[in-house]
């Protein structure tokens, strides 16, 4: 065909579509099994971009083309959609079936697809285009459902928008018919955003739960915020099946102001998708399908979905109640609400002014403060003594009050009787303002004066240690006894001094904010102990490498979507037989922070190691409980194991020593059969670095037949082309895993009748 006649034929296909026709589009199936899995979910490290479409566990059912249009495209992969075709409809929309068996014998798709299969000498072409396109009515058989590539069987479905825009099905002319469930909440998260921000007193981020009852979504407690913070939230949208999919919008107001909201619309395949700035990768939840999506913009990117953002801080709500509400709406606008109550405080504080004693009482003199400003009577206090070195406390008595400018002054008293014939008396005070205690402060008085005494020198030996936040360190020293007294640490040259704060009176912690700067943060506690922390500050677009213990982390250009401290944890590793560890794990946080470009995570491994090919770089999966192993590059010069990662999470090197097992499924030992030209199955599961698809080879009487391996049921099969004769035959399985282990199956003998 001439190229005049190409463009003719061209331009007839477009002239015969209605000009900007939204055309309506019917269901791709026969019958609607229902939807396993909707637009926008969540898949590893990117969005789903379409909706996977039940096929009841069936392969080979007809798909129809949703609308009028033209067959341009096929393509066939090994894994990812395997066998795809592709139709474009008027007004520039495309729709995508993937995950097919077979294609359409009528029009003449199968042959096109095995000549070209037969011509390269593989089953995996990749592209075919075909121009101009072959037309097909709506309602018209084009493939058959399968469940090639990845997955089970099931027909993933997609609309586009002049190819580079994926957009929702459902939002689009498509109709759910088997929804009439609204989407249930799992939980929602508080994160508090700087070192001045605290959710129920703690710099971490607070998990909320819900339960249903009735009709309504109620918490399982009420979080206290201070400073600001941002949130979270886990939902998922279930049908007439049981299955877990993403709602259609999700929604969030405070006080009935509208917040924020995303609406799973559509998403570009050209642009970066920002998909761990938009569902929270450091907080999954015990499933595949709870990873939380981020109600929030954390940096001036275009995150695909959101639909409202307002500025929010929660210096303008008022100390007190205050109410978060939550929508979530699916494609057929079914609706829920979930209303989590929280509270606005600061804690109040406690100051011990004196401790005296007279001849009939034993005196505590404290100021109370309420950093809410809530005036006179807003804060009570809790003073206690112990006679049993902290084992057990009972409380004073106050008896008068005192208002003045900088806070309510209060007395304590409790008879001097009380203590007779003790020689240590411990006191512990603090501060309540009706929501939050203030931490203790801590006196001793000594007999027989039963003055203050003041902090024991040296302080009693204990466990100085630190956890790291964002954006600060907490500080914590903890000690099998009582240590009263004002403790402070220090920090840098010139000192810089920090309080450390008692928890409980043998637990004392001091909230540290982190320079910003990459270093030693050195810690130093009144000549008693002392500790180091290493800090990596790393710029949002500039490169960063961090190497410590047997690690070395390396971060290119852009990789940060904003400025970060990495913080690095050595876990000790475990002893085990099967898969075990070279070397400590390493936990890299904020866990869940996302990489744009990615990161390279080299690992160093001992000379010890006589099979370097058997190590990869392998990380903690939470919702399946179990180490994943990474794709990985072993530097035998080096001495190194390189992975690529796509965000912080818990990694380790771990050495593969386990061959894949090797399950025989048909023929069973001893089975008899009458066909002659069988197919040969046999299971196969390894637990480390995964079944080398490429090397499963089954054997009959010596023959060798090339086996294919499907992840996904963790089966091999191969089909016998040449008949066998009748009688007794022996069959046996060999296969591989990436890591070289060799596995042999036991030769079985079976017979054909």
């Amino acid at each position: 065909m001439g190229p005049n006649r190409i463009l003719l034929c061209v331009l007839s296909i477009f002239l015969s579509f209605p000009l900007f026709a939204s055309p309506e589009f019917i269901w791709p199936l026969q019958q609607n099994y229902g939807i396993s899995a909707t637009f926008g979910e969540p898949r590893e490290d990117h969005f789903h971009a379409g909706i996977d479409l039940s096929t009841n566990g069936e392969t080979g059912l007809p798909v129809l083309a949703v609308a009028d249009g033209f067959i341009y495209r096929l393509k066939i992969q090994k894994r990812a959609y395997g066998r795809a075709l592709y139709i474009r409809h008027a007004n520039g929309t495309q729709s995508l079936y993937a995950h097919l068996q077979a294609y359409s014998n009528e029009l003449g798709l199968q042959k096109l697809y095995l000549d070209k299969a037969e011509q390269m000498k593989t089953p995996y072409v990749g592209d075919i285009f075909i121009e101009p396109g072959i037309p097909v009515k709506q309602g018209q058989v084009v493939a058959y459902s399968g469940e090639s590539g990845a997955g089970l069987p099931h027909l993933h479905f997609e609309l586009r928008k002049n190819e580079d825009v994926a957009i929702n099905p459902l939002l689009n002319g498509l109709q759910d018919t088997l929804d009439p469930i609204p989407p249930t909440f799992q939980a929602c998260y508080f994160y508090p955003l700087n070192s001045d921000s605290a959710i129920n007193g703690e710099l971490e981020t607070k998990e909320v739960r819900f339960r249903k009852i009735e009709s309504k979504f109620v918490p399982d407690s009420i979080p206290i915020v201070r400073g600001e913070f941002r949130i979270s939230v886990s939902a998922y949208d279930s049908a007439l099946r049981p299955y877990h999919r993403a709602p259609g919008k999700i929604s969030y107001s405070i006080d009935d102001r509208e917040i924020f909201s995303v609406d799973f619309d559509r998403v570009s395949y050209t642009q970066p998708n920002g998909f761990g700035l938009f569902y929270d990768l450091g907080k999954p939840g015990p499933s595949f399908y709870e990873y939380p999506v981020m109600m929030a913009k954390l940096v001036d990117f275009p995150l695909p979905f959101i639909n409202k953002s307002v500025p929010f801080a929660t210096q303008n709500l008022t100390p007190g109640n205050h109410r978060l509400r939550i929508q979530a709406s699916d494609s057929n606008n079914n609706v829920s609400f979930a209303e989590v109550p929280f509270i606005v405080n600061r804690p109040p504080s406690l100051n011990l002014d004196s401790v005296q004693s007279d001849d009939a009482d034993l005196i505590v003199n404290a100021t109370l403060t309420d950093a809410n400003n809530r005036g006179p009577g807003s804060v009570s206090g809790q003073v206690e003594y112990s006679i049993d070195e902290g084992k057990s406390f009972l409380p004073f008595v106050r008896t008068s009050l005192n208002l003045g400018s900088g806070g309510n002054s209060y007395e304590y008293r409790v008879a001097s009787k009380a203590f007779r014939n003790v020689r240590s008396v411990l006191i512990r005070a603090r501060a309540f303002d009706g929501v939050e205690y203030s931490p203790f402060e801590v006196a001793r008085l000594r007999a027989p004066a039963m003055t203050v005494e003041t902090p024991v020198r040296p302080i009693p030996s204990g466990d100085l240690r630190f956890e790291a936040y964002r954006n600060t360190i907490h500080v914590i020293y903890e000690t099998q006894g009582p240590v009263p007294g004002k403790l402070q640490v220090t920090i840098g040259d010139p000192p810089v001094f920090f309080p450390l704060m008692a928890r409980e009176i043998t637990s004392r912690v001091a909230s540290i904010p982190v320079p910003k700067e990459t270093g030693t943060l050195d810690v130093a506690l009144q000549g008693a102990k002392s500790l180091t922390v290493p800090v990596y500050f790393a710029s949002a677009g500039k490169a960063a490498q961090i190497a410590r213990d047997n690690f070395q982390l390396s971060l290119q250009e852009n990789s940060l979507y904003f400025d970060t401290f990495v913080w690095t944890k050595s876990l000790p590793k475990y002893r085990s037989r099967s898969l075990p560890l070279i070397g400590p794990m390493l936990q890299l946080g904020p866990r869940g922070l996302p990489l744009d470009k990615g990161g390279n995570l080299d690992f160093q491994y001992p000379d010890t190691v006589t099979h370097p090919e058997r190590l990869s770089v392998y990380r903690w999966d939470r919702a399946a409980q179990r180490w994943k192993s990474l794709p990985s590059q072993v530097n035998r010069s080096a001495k190194t194991v390189q992975a690529r990662i796509s965000y912080f999470d818990l990694f380790a090197l771990i050495y593969d020593n386990m061959p894949p097992g090797i399950t025989p499924i048909f023929p069973k030992r001893g089975s008899v059969t009458r066909n002659d030209t069988p197919v040969l199955a046999a299971s196969i599961r390894d637990l480390g670095m995964d079944v080398d698809d490429e090397k499963v080879t089954f054997f009959v009487d010596g023959e060798p037949y090339q086996a294919e391996y499907d992840p996904d049921r963790n089966t091999a099969s191969a089909k016998i082309t040449n008949p066998l004769r009748k009688g007794y035959h022996k069959f046996s399985v060999l296969a591989f895993d990436y890591g070289g282990n060799r596995s042999q199956s036991s030769t079985i003998t079976f017979r054909v009748k």
